[in-house]
């Protein structure tokens, strides 16, 4: 019997290591800018203005990087 449970547990655990793992790796291939280039100079310009804040909420700069990183996503 507990064999069964260990081997049950296993099939679960080896079934949600693969799902999160297949979900990972295409987590960059969809809506994300590959190359700096494709990022506007105005936005680049402004990055010593993200992040230096301990807000949870965006900045206008952080919005505006975040939107221009993922246009294409939906």
């Amino acid at each position: 019997m507990e064999f069964y449970l260990i081997l049950s547990n296993t099939k679960k655990m080896m079934k949600c290591l693969i799902i999160t793992i297949m979900l990972l790796s295409n987590i960059n291939i969809f809506g994300q800018v590959q190359d700096f280039n494709d990022i506007p100079k105005e936005i680049l310009g402004q990055l010593n203005k993200m992040g230096i804040d301990d807000s949870s909420l965006l900045n206008c700069y952080e919005g505006a990087y975040l939107n221009v990183i993922f246009k294409d996503s939906l």
